[in-house]
């Protein structure tokens, strides 16, 4: 006889951090169980069984780390912060800034590669104070 492989619809892998390609699994197939942007971590490979659930591990995902700045006159706690948190930009010692409060940066993900991140937010203007 011929078979055909059925599809498993049950168990699919689920969690906040993950997406997979496991929608159009069938029998004894697999199907990749992988980290969202702004996440890393080592991918998975889930089976489908026989029983129509799919069953493997999900992947540990951990956020991805913007770099430090670099500006000119300004101070920062931005430092390798993880994906998605914010920080604060102000003027540095020696320098008035035109702006009393300090700037908001956020680490986030470019549209175009959501696996690098990098700090978006406003520089503050900054000038050497009067002697």
């Amino acid at each position: 006889p011929e078979c055909d492989p059925l599809p498993c619809l049950d168990n699919l892998p689920a969690g906040p951090l993950v997406r997979h390609d496991c929608d159009s699994v069938t029998t004894a197939s697999n199907c990749t169980v992988s980290c969202i942007g702004g996440y890393e971590g080592t991918a998975e490979s889930w089976t489908c069984l026989p029983s129509g659930s799919v069953s493997g591990m999900l992947p540990t995902c951990t956020p991805l780390r913007c770099g430090s700045l670099s500006l000119a006159m300004v101070a920062d706690d931005c430092d390798g912060i993880a994906y998605g948190t914010t920080c604060e930009t102000w003027c540095a010692q020696g320098y008035d800034g035109s702006q009393s409060r300090p700037e908001r940066w956020k680490c986030t993900s470019l549209q175009a590669d959501q696996w690098t991140v990098t700090l978006s937010g406003n520089e503050p203007e900054c000038a050497p104070q009067q002697c």
